[in-house]
């Protein structure tokens, strides 16, 4: 039998529960990767929190309120979160290919799938590409860097003038 058979022979068998267990409350929709970094506890109860919901709401903030400051903070969390993110994916990926059992049928060296592209692992093709989200995520670094550099760009002039005025202004003190 195949995993996918019997996943779907198991989601079939306990579908009345898992519908009764939602019409009560007790499912959720969330993006599937809990773990101790994105469950808190507020008011003695669990609470799943996102991160990536926050970094939207700061983007939201930033927009309104058309600061530097604010497209600054935006711009070095989604840095950090992008690398702490990669940092992650990564360490995960050393994990997996370096804790390995010296109980196991197989003797395989230690390894690290790749991170991006294909890599021969002894007789497996490893495939690690990109999904959808990742591009998003750079496309939006993309534009608050475009839109830090515009700011940049376009507060040039007025800085400038200022300096040069203040300048002028002290000149004329003496």
């Amino acid at each position: 039998m195949r995993v996918t058979d019997a996943a779907g022979a198991e989601l079939d068998r306990r579908g009345d529960l898992l519908d009764a267990r939602r019409n009560a409350g007790f499912v959720r929709q969330c993006h599937g990767d809990l773990h101790l970094r994105n469950i808190v506890l507020l008011d003695g109860r669990p609470t799943l929190f996102d991160g990536v919901g926050a970094l939207g709401l700061l983007v939201l903030r930033a927009v309104v309120h058309g600061t530097v400051a604010a497209l600054v903070d935006v711009t070095m969390l989604f840095v950090y979160f992008g690398g702490f993110s990669l940092w992650s994916f990564g360490y995960k990926l050393y994990r997996y290919g370096h804790a390995l059992s010296p109980e196991a049928a197989v003797r395989v060296q230690p390894f690290m799938p790749p991170m991006f592209g294909d890599q021969q692992i002894a007789n497996i093709e490893v495939s690690s590409y990109p999904g959808p989200a990742s591009y998003a995520l750079a496309g939006v670094v993309v534009l608050l860097f475009s839109a830090l550099v515009w700011t940049w760009w376009h507060r040039r002039p007025r800085v400038q003038a200022g300096a040069a005025a203040a300048e002028a202004d002290r000149g004329y003190r003496r």
